[in-house]
């Protein structure tokens, strides 16, 4: 069904989350927008050679909330532009990625969004249902130095298990790519970039596509990162593909064990890391059913690329889809809990809804190790409802409709 959405000038528009703000079953509509396009504007580079505009040369856009109202309109399912009433109305940035998590722990969902040479945004919905930005306030609006960076891609996930989402988010070259944890004590976060290591790996590139899963099945989630710039680099000729000139080497850090820290293996990363391209979307789905998530990734101006997984396995996966048949259709704002008899979780957020320009496949992916058994099961469904259900077996893809229990998949007909 083709549903009319209100009209909200003529935006570029970039990175978009679906997300049910006031927990009414129904899904709700973010929009980043980046910049007032100004048709004929022209730059040059450093060598006087005409050159891409970077985003400092047009005005930034106001992001916008459409609110699905369901049936309330007398042509049926519609949306409204809530953008203004519900606070964002005067806050111009230059928006490439979003995501939308509860930040806070206080059962309302807020949303980041990723602003390209501006300061970031953290939108922390209050009580009325308003929505404040306290990035600055809260340490991720900017790197430790306080300087505004050229934000692309953002991924989320709560590396320390203190409950509260950190971040990481990719940069221009000459920037390292930021990585926010939480602290949960004070309730801010703190730049931990050096910490994890990953810092001067990421300076040399230009990030845009942000996976994070765990590439080995090891029990530990790692990232995969598009890279491609935005100025031609230095000696290239512009002959053949003038695309060619801009094309990078992606990237590949392994998370190391129990710390906080990654390596660079972008040596070992096959196609994907080893064959250079204008990286830009990036996105995750296992296509061949092998239990291990693949990558398709978006090389600018050619065709997409589909790279196939070929790590070696190091333990067990599990795969859930979520059904809410009243609300969400899979499940989103959701959150899966696996647990083993000593009491040890994994833990992750449906909202496929992250990186650059990008939806993933619409399931949770747990890789394991090779020592974790679970041996439970909970499903926290975005208005707060708990289910829980024995898990007996791992390797396997399981769905779980609300109310109703849970199948595998192949006794429902097989992989959707």
């Amino acid at each position: 069904e083709e549903v009319p959405l209100p009209p909200t000038s003529a935006a570029w528009s970039t990175a978009c989350s679906w997300i049910d703000i006031n927990h009414d079953g129904l899904l709700d509509l973010f929009v980043a927008n980046y910049v007032d396009y100004i048709p004929g504007q022209y730059c040059e580079g450093a060598d006087g050679k005409r050159e891409f505009c970077g985003p400092s040369a047009y005005p930034g856009m106001v992001d916008r909330l459409l609110v699905n109202t369901g049936g309330e309109s007398d042509e049926g399912l519609s949306f409204t532009d809530e953008t203004v009433h519900l606070g964002f109305g005067d806050m111009v940035g230059k928006g490439l990625g979003t995501i939308t998590r509860d930040f806070n722990r206080d059962g309302l969902v807020d949303i980041y969004v990723a602003n390209d040479m501006e300061a970031n945004r953290l939108w922390i919905q209050q009580p009325d249902g308003t929505f404040r930005d306290e990035a600055l306030l809260l340490g991720v609006a900017h790197n430790f130095l306080g300087e505004t960076e050229a934000s692309m891609g953002v991924v989320a996930h709560d590396w320390n298990d203190d409950s509260i989402p950190d971040l990481l988010v990719a940069h221009l070259a000459g920037e390292t790519n930021t990585f926010y944890l939480s602290e949960a004590d004070s309730g801010v976060w703190s730049d931990a970039t050096a910490a994890s290591q990953m810092g001067p790996y990421s300076l040399p590139n230009t990030g845009f596509g942000v996976a994070l899963f765990d590439v080995e099945l090891d029990g530990d989630l790692d990232f995969l990162i598009a890279n491609g710039s935005v100025k031609r680099l230095d000696g290239r000729p512009v002959v053949g593909n003038p695309r060619d000139a801009y094309a990078q080497q992606s990237s590949l850090f392994l998370k190391e064990g129990s710390s906080l820290t990654f390596s660079d293996e972008s040596s070992n990363g096959g196609d994907f890391t080893t064959s250079p391209m204008v990286g830009r979307a990036l996105a995750t789905t296992d296509f061949d059913f092998d239990g291990d998530l693949d990558v398709v990734v978006v090389d600018c101006g050619k065709n997409a690329r589909l790279m196939r997984n070929d790590a070696k396995h190091s333990g067990n996966w599990y795969s859930v889809r979520l059904v809410d048949p009243t609300g969400s259709r899979q499940g989103t704002g959701a959150n899966v809990a696996l647990v083993d008899d000593g009491g040890k979780q994994f833990v992750r957020d449906m909202n496929p809804y992250q990186g650059y320009l990008s939806q993933n496949e619409g399931r949770i992916h747990f890789g394991l190790g090779s020592e974790f058994k679970p041996r439970e099961m909970s499903v926290t469904w975005a208005d707060g409802t708990q289910e829980s259900f024995v898990v007996d077996t791992v390797n396997t893809r399981v769905v779980v409709v609300r109310g109703q229990g849970i199948r595998s998949e192949s006794a429902i007909g097989g992989h959707q």
